[in-house]
């Protein structure tokens, strides 16, 4: 598996290549600790409160368990330890997001030069090259850049699947079964961030399959234990879905929305079209060039096992964007080894203006996101155009909800806050964090479709007083199930110019 070593290189030529492929090495580390620790500076910076999916993530984390309705427990594990370094705020949640790139980086750095590397110093210095500019070209990345800004299961799960390829590319360099135990063990937990890791799997297995260099692999103890391993770390989650109803089975099922008909192709387009945001517009045409090539018969190599990373998962992903949907972020693993593949490509002299020309794209696009994101409160947006409306009024919106049951006298203290909308229960609680209010999920069906919905639903017989809350007026579904129904009352927030979110109170009884 490893790659042929350049020509030409001898004597202080090769001195000075080798010290110059250790100095970018050395620098893209540099690089990478930069950008993390302007990350969490932007995160401390920033105004903007947590996202719906973020609010929901960090009521995970109050009650940690071995799964939660939409997705394994590892991101609420995260986030009970940085929240206990660094307390509840925003920073605090989202404080894991750029640490877990940058140890995703840092792998992928890792993993493409030990691959890469050759017998002699040329061979080596041609790895450190390609190694640092594969961890650069991976932190850069605009999906990154973004990603780094909010907590989501992507984090971990790159993390982790980088971790996996590096030990995966040594197990291969060294058929030690030590480096087998330590890729499924990383696939164990990266599996407990996202389902998604299961991907890997199936990408380390064609590659064994179809790779000559790789082939011993299934003829060997290790990939037994390598895959025993990794699917091991499931169990847990597997019992606690057992115990709760299969209920992120479902879901992710559910997510996959094959009904109606299955050809949806402005869905696929959309989704191929978003890659070139996701990935670069540079690097993800190059990827595709890659493709190409290699269908043909004429890529490297030293490119086989990346692509092999990087092919099953976008053309499973884009196969489910034409059948049904598929979010941009869905493909996110391939570009783990897809980093390092465009850099093999774009690291030859002659293509360099183009490398150049991606950073130097990558760097713009993620400077002007971090000054909106700090600057989001002054910016001057368009009326009723501001992108940070979802993540502003939060705060004022707990408060109101606080005010209006501080003012009851019929509910008294056992007066229950109750809606059927998942990310404003979980906006609220957040937003109401360090208080006694108590919340419940209206469940209208008795069949649970989100995670408030299994875990604090309503009790219907016992109808305890509660105090509705809703982004829509005269919510009679609910209100008919009560004897009471108090006036109802109108909140106005205001999130930005021309933008206002709008809150419905109704005491019930």
């Amino acid at each position: 598996m490893t790659a042929a070593i350049e020509p030409g290189l001898a004597g202080g030529a090769a001195a000075r290549e080798t010290t110059g492929g250790a100095l970018l090495w050395r620098r893209a580390l540099w690089i990478v600790a930069g950008l993390t620790l302007l990350r969490w500076l932007v995160l401390a910076l920033s105004p903007l409160e947590l996202h719906g999916d973020e609010a929901q993530y960090w009521t995970w984390s109050q009650d940690l368990d071995f799964g939660y309705f939409t997705k394994p427990p590892l991101i609420a594990w995260l986030i009970a330890a940085t929240t206990t370094l660094f307390g509840d705020a925003p920073f605090g949640v989202r404080f894991a997001a750029p640490l877990c790139h940058a140890i995703a980086a840092l792998f992928i750095g890792l993993a493409g030069r030990a691959l890469l590397a050759g017998g002699d110093g040329g061979g080596r210095d041609r790895a450190s090259r390609i190694g640092g500019l594969a961890m650069l070209a991976y932190a850069t990345m605009p999906a990154v850049s973004f990603s780094s800004l909010i907590m989501s299961t992507d984090a971990p799960l790159l993390a982790f699947w980088a971790v996996a390829l590096w030990a995966f590319v040594r197990l291969l360099q060294t058929r030690a079964i030590g480096w087998a135990l330590l890729c499924g063990l990383a696939v164990a937990v990266g599996l407990n961030a996202k389902y998604a890791m299961g991907y890997f799997l199936l990408c380390a297995a064609l590659a064994g399959l179809l790779l000559r260099d790789a082939r011993w692999l299934w003829r060997s103890v290790r990939w037994p234990v390598l895959a025993v391993v990794g699917l091991a770390g499931l169990i847990p989650n597997l019992v606690w879905n057992m115990a709760n109803g299969w209920a992120t089975v479902g879901h992710t099922a559910e997510n996959a929305n094959w009904q109606g008909p299955l050809l949806h192709l402005d869905k696929g387009l959309e989704f191929a079209a978003s890659q070139f945001g996701v990935f670069g517009p540079i690097l993800f045409a190059v990827l595709l060039v890659l493709f190409w090539q290699w269908a043909r018969g004429r890529a490297g190599a030293d490119l086989r096992l990346w692509l092999w990373f990087a092919a099953p998962v976008l053309a499973l992903i884009a196969v489910q964007a034409f059948l049904s949907r598929a979010n941009a972020n869905w493909a996110a693993t391939a570009y783990a080894s897809a980093s390092i593949a465009v850099m093999i490509w774009l690291a030859a002299p002659h293509r360099r203006r183009w490398l150049c020309a991606s950073f130097g794209l990558h760097a713009v696009v993620a400077g002007g996101l971090y000054l909106f994101v700090v600057l989001a409160n002054v910016m001057p947006w368009p009326s009723g155009r501001d992108p940070f409306g979802a993540l502003r009024g939060w705060d004022e919106a707990g408060r109101a909800v606080a005010d209006a049951l501080a003012q009851d006298a019929a509910g008294g203290s056992g007066r229950l806050v109750l809606s059927d909308d998942r990310m404003l229960l979980a906006s609220l609680l957040y937003a109401t964090r360090g208080s006694d209010l108590r919340f419940a999920a209206w469940d209208a069906d008795g069949v649970p479709g989100n995670h408030y919905e299994l875990a604090i639903p309503y009790d219907k017989a016992a109808r305890p007083p509660a105090l509705l809350v809703s982004e829509y007026p005269d919510r009679v579904d609910i209100t008919g199930n009560f004897s009471t129904v108090g006036e109802q009352i109108t909140v106005n927030i205001r999130i930005g110019e021309g933008m206002e979110r709008v809150l419905y109170l109704t005491m019930l009884n």
